[in-house]
C-alpha cells in the first residue's frame, strides 16, 4: 500500500471524532466571539479547520503516519460488513 493510500483511509473512532469536533467548535467560538485576537486567533482558526476537517473525514494523517487507530472493533466489525476500508 503506497502511503498515500494509508494517509485517506478511516483511522478514527467515534469518541475521537466527537471530541475533535466539540474542540474545532470551541475554538472557532472563541476566535468569532473576540476570546482570542491576533496570531492566538489564527492558530485557534487553523487547528480548528484541521480538527473539524479531520473530524469530518474520519482520517488523521498524523495517525496514519504514527499507525494509530482509535476506532473499536464494533466500529472496524461495521465498516468490514460495509466494505469501506480503514487503517488496520
Amino acid at each position: 500500500m503506497t502511503m498515500k493510500n494509508k494517509l485517506f483511509q478511516r483511522n478514527l473512532g467515534r469518541t475521537d471524532r466527537i471530541i475533535r469536533a466539540v474542540i474545532g467548535i470551541i475554538a472557532i467560538g472563541a476566535w468569532y466571539f473576540g476570546a482570542l485576537a491576533g496570531i492566538a486567533a489564527i492558530i485557534a482558526g487553523v487547528v480548528a479547520f484541521m480538527l473539524l476537517g479531520t473530524s469530518a473525514t474520519a482520517s488523521c494523517p498524523l495517525n496514519s503516519v504514527a499507525n494509530l487507530n482509535t476506532m473499536t472493533e464494533a466500529e472496524k466489525k461495521k465498516l468490514d460488513e460495509k466494505g469501506i476500508s480503514y487503517q488496520k
